[in-house]
């Protein structure tokens, strides 16, 4: 499977990473036909790809990012940047919910990424709803909203671990 390119970028690249982060979808399926799938897996001088700057953007890029990560020749998922951040802890960090659960939805989405550094960044940011979540997913293994309360689901009182520290 080709790896995303480094050195890459150029006008186009930095119009296609601006469209991705003010959801601008059109744009970027324009951008898309123009350049070629290749376009989405490049990388910018943070070793960014399009599904990043989706992820930093806001959280109605839901659809960009269903496009985006659908038409990537690479798992982009969990692919880590120059801070070594994937676009699933950048949603985390921007408590974009929908996407969070989107993404933890895509076949190459490792589990690990929803362990200790995604929870912190979503409690670090107050994302309550995005932090149970988190934990509710861990728990049980698979991705379900049992409370947003703050109390642990019935019978799950004694058994949660802390897996942030």
């Amino acid at each position: 499977m080709p790896t995303p390119r480094e050195g890459e970028g150029s006008a186009v690249s930095e119009e296609l990473y601006i469209a991705c982060s003010e959801g601008k979808l059109e744009e970027v399926k324009r951008l898309y036909e123009e350049l070629g799938a290749h376009c989405l897996d490049q990388l910018d001088e943070d070793k960014q790809v399009a599904l990043h700057h989706v992820a930093n953007g806001s959280e109605d890029n839901l659809e960009l990012a269903e496009y985006v990560a659908q038409r990537s020749r690479k798992n982009t998922v969990g692919l880590k940047d120059a801070y070594d951040m994937t676009p699933f802890h950048i949603a985390c960090e921007n408590g974009h919910f929908e996407m969070v659960r989107y993404l933890t939805t895509l076949k190459d989405f490792n589990p690990e990424l929803r362990r200790n550094s995604a929870a912190f960044l979503a409690a670090r940011h107050e994302h309550k709803k995005l932090l149970d979540f988190l934990v509710n997913e861990q728990q049980t293994g698979s991705p379900t909203v049992e409370s947003t309360s703050g109390s642990p689901p019935p019978g799950k009182a004694n058994s949660r671990k802390c897996f942030i520290c």
